[in-house]
């Protein structure tokens, strides 16, 4: 009756499965001196059929603890590998929780040390195995339940240099990409171009493409460094995405896709519906600096002299410039700088997770657009840049000359070397000749 009895406690009317911790390696396991889970059952014989599952995976935890501390954990990924699988084999119910249990016995075990914790009360890592017995027997866990796409995810974002809001989209897509193909065997070139024609019915080609760079990097990532399991031919290496189709209704896609530039006309339309002086003095600035709402939001007073505005970290090197201050927005200038209260050009924007002080602004404009009237998909802030380059254009500015001041990329060295030689007195003289005014026609504002 004893035996019958032996590992189980009843506790109400439900039996509980128990086992007492050895004393030694009872610091492995958060200083507990007992394991104990329900069996969800107050039958003798089903909770005596049931337990013996848990005494099974709680002998080998006691197992796993006392060859850690005697460091005779074993010596190669794939012996680990094959000894997981097997426990795993063995160790299998209908609920399906062998893997969890294994990972919490490796986890307990060599992973982290649950006595030593951090001011968040997280688990410090184990001291008593190595930064490289922790990565291989999560690498043998992995082999052995066939994790293996995501298994290094968090690895490579945290030698991945990017920013914050880079990385948080490198993540989706990773996240994506393991969700759909978790397993490796599953990760073939075939199934792979099956998955971007799938994308391509709901995202737009550029931002699958994006994805799929994410992806490619992360492939390329795990296979050089020598991980022994990520195939170094990486199935993202060549574009995964059909030609895109030259036809008419390739060729119409395209060209609504770009971003038609402002007219003078649609200058002053928004300048007349701007309800307030912040956004008319936003749009002001947009129309005749030509910068990004992101430049201009994040504008702080030690960009903006008496004459000019210096744009620093734009989205490319190019984009790093100085733009002079055209004499119709003066004024709006100085106002600005006199009643900023926060350092920044526009006051009293909140930035977001990212830092990013855009977001309101933005939002705004875009309202504002559609107060206004119909317009083509792809019009905002950024279809200004468009209309001081026509602009710059009619009055037969020079292509290089109009990339330096709007911030655009020189494809050839010759154009390159001539834009950086530009002058800053060239550059006001072209500012200064631009005009949003219309012949015969009064301006309300």
């Amino acid at each position: 009756m004893a035996k019958q009895d032996s590992y189980l406690e009843k506790q109400r009317n439900t039996y509980f499965a128990v086992m007492k911790i050895p004393a030694d390696v009872r610091p492995y396991f958060q200083g507990k001196t007992r394991f104990s889970t329900t069996l969800k059952t107050g039958n003798l014989s089903e909770a005596n059929r049931r337990k013996w599952h848990f005494i099974e995976v709680w002998k080998e935890q006691v197992a796993l603890a006392r060859r850690t501390k005697t460091g005779t954990v074993p010596e190669s990924i794939a012996e680990q590998a094959a000894r997981y699988s097997l426990w795993l084999r063995q160790h299998q119910d209908e609920n399906g929780d062998a893997e969890f249990a294994l990972f919490s016995i490796l986890d307990e075990t060599v992973w982290r040390d649950y006595e030593k914790r951090d001011e968040a009360w997280t688990p410090l890592p184990r001291e008593d195995t190595t930064r490289q017995e922790k990565e291989d027997s999560l690498l043998a866990y992995n082999m052995a339940v066939k994790q293996w796409t995501g298994s290094y995810v968090t690895n490579w974002l945290d030698d991945y240099e990017a920013e914050a809001k880079t990385k948080d989209e490198a993540q989706r897509a990773l996240k994506m990409f393991y969700e759909r193909f978790p397993h490796l065997d599953d990760v073939t070139r075939h199934e792979v171009e099956d998955w971007a024609e799938e994308m391509l019915r709901s995202r737009s080609r550029p931002t699958i493409k994006k994805r799929i760079g994410f992806i490619r990097a992360y492939w390329d990532w795990c296979s050089h460094r020598k991980r022994g399991y990520f195939p170094t031919e990486n199935p993202f290496a060549k574009d995964p995405l059909p030609k895109a189709s030259r036809g008419k209704k390739a060729a119409a896609q395209r060209a609504q896709s770009k971003r038609p530039a402002f007219t003078r006309e649609d200058y002053w339309k928004f300048i007349d519906a701007a309800r307030d002086e912040e956004m008319e003095d936003f749009i002001k600035i947009a129309a005749h600096t030509g910068c990004r709402i992101s430049e201009i939001m994040h504008f702080k007073l030690a960009d903006v002299a008496h004459d000019r505005f210096t744009v620093e970290d734009a989205k490319s090197e190019s984009g790093w410039r100085e733009i002079p201050i055209h004499h119709e927005i003066k004024p709006v200038v100085d106002r600005l700088v006199t009643s900023s209260n926060d350092g920044f050009l526009f006051s009293g924007q909140k930035a977001n997770k990212y830092g990013q002080r855009t977001q309101r602004m933005g939002k705004r404009f875009g309202r504002l657009i559609k107060s206004v009237g119909s317009y083509k998909t792809g019009v905002g802030a950024h279809s200004f840049r468009r209309a001081l380059a026509t602009m710059m254009q009619e009055n037969g500015v020079e292509e290089p000359k109009a990339a330096a001041i709007i911030g655009h990329e020189i494809g050839t060295m010759t154009y390159g070397v001539y834009a950086d030689s530009l002058s800053f007195a060239e550059k006001n003289a072209i500012i200064q000749s631009i005009s949003y005014r219309q012949p015969n026609a009064v301006e309300n504002k």
